[in-house]
């Protein structure tokens, strides 16, 4: 997944850059994680003058299902 956190630390955009698989149920489990990762709180980054910036990051999701 690839998220941006703005400078005012919400979460900016969401996007599934490799999905879990081509099944509906994989579908399900991308639009699980993005719901999760949209629950999460993010503090904003500052630059060298202590100004609060964004930035973009990229995250795996390894599902375990037992």
């Amino acid at each position: 997944m690839k998220f941006t956190v703005g400078a005012d630390g919400k979460l900016a955009n969401v996007e599934v850059v490799r999905s879990a698989g081509p099944s509906r149920e994989h579908k399900m489990l991308d639009r699980v994680a993005v719901a999760k990762l949209s629950e999460c709180r993010f503090q904003a980054g500052r630059d060298t003058s202590g100004k609060p910036v964004g930035d973009s990051f990229e995250v795996d999701y390894v599902w375990k299902l037992e």
